[in-house]
């Protein structure tokens, strides 16, 4: 059993040598058989191991004596030992959720904010190939795409699941040997969980009546699906570099006459690509048909706008679709001569530098990513921020305030655009539309002395 886990973590690349493992503890066999074979491997493999427990409020009685349970096993095992509370009942309420959904994902929510808390690399779970079985029958019976039945995967981000491979028989036959004690889940039998009812009534009868090897047929299909999704989802890369683009803001455009001579199952793909781009959950689970669907039609129809889960939204623009957030935080930055400014939701870099000789030549085109500044005009200091409703300033050559609104309209940016435009002001007013134009007050004149270089840059964007 141990050469097996071990094997399962070296095939699929799970753990490095001398990483730091968050191990999932919820005091059940698959859990507690984890965790004492990953002790085993710690030493040979140098792994620095914690256990979490997470109790969810559900089970007072019995989750205090699992918490008990847990401590202890982890003093035997000389493990560090973390402990975390929650109300799920109360949550699932007020979200207007399931207990299910809602302890899952409030669990991997904590699991993931201990790990950034010790440093972690992985979080280890304790996922077998039964619960794998499960996930894609269920998944087939609720009505799923290929995505679906990949079913669970060996790793996500940073959580694994050595386990994965092997079946729940195995890992009692390894806890009997092992003479480990366990904790038994009262709500693991209540079959109003419909994971329980899968795995108590429709599995064995489908055993029983139609197909014993039903759980390998699955693994099996699982599998196969997940080879040949690799090789549909590299096909999608490649037809989305002609076709989609991602700004610096992270928003994503679909250039809409070529994406519309698409295949269906091409577009489909596309969309949840650039759903998954945008929403920054790339090689997550993708979302249902029914949104895709319904987002599909919206393609191929008249209207500007839609909106989509997860406060995102796609608005239609001359011959480009956008996906993007709802709105953006305002930011508001102070800029000093000499360092950088990093605007980190719109992917850009704001400069400042005094020169120490007037240029010869201070004619500079507009929408410039460098302008030159009066420096003795300054009022300092200077921010680089959001631009504000009501802002104004006097674009350089004309004589009276105009509206930044009106400006970039007269310029046709877009409104879902302009959350990417920061100005740099002073304590005066706005002395720079970023990439657009200059307030005709710091303007150089023949009695400039001092010159002021602003600049801005493009952050490299990471390849998605």
């Amino acid at each position: 059993m141990i050469h097996k886990i071990s094997t399962t973590i070296h095939d699929h690349q799970l753990a490095c040598h001398s990483e730091t493992i968050l191990v999932a503890l919820s005091g059940g066999p698959d859990s507690v058989a984890l965790l004492h074979i990953l002790s085993f491997l710690r030493k040979s493999e140098r792994w620095k191991l914690t256990a979490l427990y997470i109790n969810h409020g559900i089970r007072p009685k019995e989750a205090e004596k699992e918490e008990e349970f847990c401590r202890g096993f982890c003093e035997k095992l000389s493990v560090c030992y973390l402990v975390e509370h929650v109300d799920i009942p109360k949550l699932a309420r007020s979200q207007k959720k399931g207990l299910e959904e809602t302890a899952r994902d409030v669990r991997y929510e904590i699991l993931e904010q201990t790990a950034d808390q010790i440093g972690a690399e992985r979080i280890a779970i304790g996922h077998h190939q039964d619960d794998q079985v499960e996930t894609v029958l269920f998944r087939i019976i609720r009505g799923t795409g290929l995505t679906g039945l990949i079913g669970i995967p060996y790793k996500r981000g940073r959580i694994i699941r050595p386990l994965l491979s092997t079946r729940k028989e195995e890992i009692l036959a390894y806890i009997k040997k092992n003479e480990l004690s366990y904790c038994e889940d009262s709500s693991n039998k209540d079959l109003s969980f419909r994971r329980n009812y899968l795995r108590h009534h429709l599995l064995p009868m489908i055993r029983s009546d139609l197909n014993p090897q039903v759980d390998l047929a699955l693994a099996h299909l699982a599998e196969i699906v997940a080879g040949e999704e690799c090789f549909l989802q590299e096909v999608v890369r490649k037809e989305a570099q002609a076709v989609v683009s991602v700004r610096c803001s992270g928003k994503v455009e679909l250039l809409i006459e070529k994406f519309l001579k698409k295949q269906q199952w091409l577009r489909w793909r596309l969309l949840r690509y650039c759903m998954a781009v945008v929403s920054g959950r790339v090689g997550m689970q993708s979302h249902d048909r029914d949104l895709i669907e319904r987002l599909d039609r919206f393609c191929f129809s008249k209207q500007k706008s839609m909106s989509l889960p997860g406060q995102l939204h796609v608005t239609r623009i001359g011959d480009r679709f956008f996906f993007h957030q709802s709105k953006r935080e305002p930011y508001s930055f102070q800029l000093s001569f000499g360092h950088d400014v990093l605007i980190e939701g719109i992917g850009l870099r704001i400069k400042a530098q005094l020169l120490r000789k007037k240029p010869l030549s201070v004619t500079m085109p507009r929408q410039a990513k460098r302008v030159l500044i009066d420096y003795d005009r300054l009022v300092l200091p200077l921010e680089v921020r959001t631009i504000c409703a009501g802002d104004r300033f006097i674009p350089l050559g004309m004589k009276g305030h105009k509206k930044v609104g009106d400006y970039l309209t007269d310029r046709k940016v877009p409104p879902i655009l302009r959350d990417e435009i920061p100005v740099v002001a002073d304590q005066r007013g706005i002395i720079w539309l970023v990439g657009y134009e200059i307030d005709d007050r710091v303007k150089i004149v023949e009695q400039t002395r001092k010159v002021c270089r602003i600049g801005c840059s493009e952050r490299k964007k990471s390849r998605k």
